[in-house]
């Protein structure tokens, strides 16, 4: 929810769906441009304190990974493991939680940003676990209900830029 979630069905809106968050066409493989246009667009607008990294998708990342920064030399984009890499001089962590399906159904999510300012929030008692031993006794059957009451915001829309239109090929 917090990265694709539409606002709408009891859903928060999502960073990819937030009408204040930056937005750069990538159109196929990132390259060095896309790497260092991203990370400026957040500057360019005074967001550039915090918590800055990149997230996107493990396959994103494994293209990145033998994508040279400039063409003809073996110094590639992504840098390091898969959970703690390095795109353009900031970390860069991978999920299957972003979507690779997004646009035409093949465009992989890629996202910079001050991830401080994504707020989640969890109130009550975090997990309420409710254990009903009354209600299906008859059956020697236990009824366990748990739920969470949480949401999610971005705080500071400008603060991330989603890369659109970035594909494995």
């Amino acid at each position: 929810g917090a990265l694709h979630g539409k606002g709408t069905d009891k859903q928060p809106v999502g960073i990819y769906s937030a009408a204040d968050v930056l937005s750069h066409p990538v159109g196929g493989v990132p390259d060095l441009e896309d790497v260092t246009t991203m990370p400026a667009l957040v500057a360019d607008k005074n967001a550039d304190l915090g918590s800055l990294s990149w997230m996107t998708t493990p396959l994103m990342a494994g293209v990145m990974k033998r994508t040279p920064l400039v063409a003809g030399y073996p110094v590639f984009l992504w840098v390091g493991t898969y959970r703690e890499g390095e795109l353009g001089g900031y970390p860069a962590r991978t999920t299957n939680q972003i979507s690779k399906t997004l646009g035409a159904g093949s465009e992989h999510g890629l996202i910079f940003g001050n991830w401080t300012d994504l707020l989640v929030g969890m109130w009550g008692n975090d997990l309420e676990i409710v254990v009903d031993v009354v209600t299906k006794a008859a059956r020697g059957q236990i009824l366990i209900t748990s739920y969470s009451m949480g949401d999610t915001a971005v705080r500071r829309g400008e603060s991330f830029v989603k890369g659109t239109g970035a594909t494995l090929s």
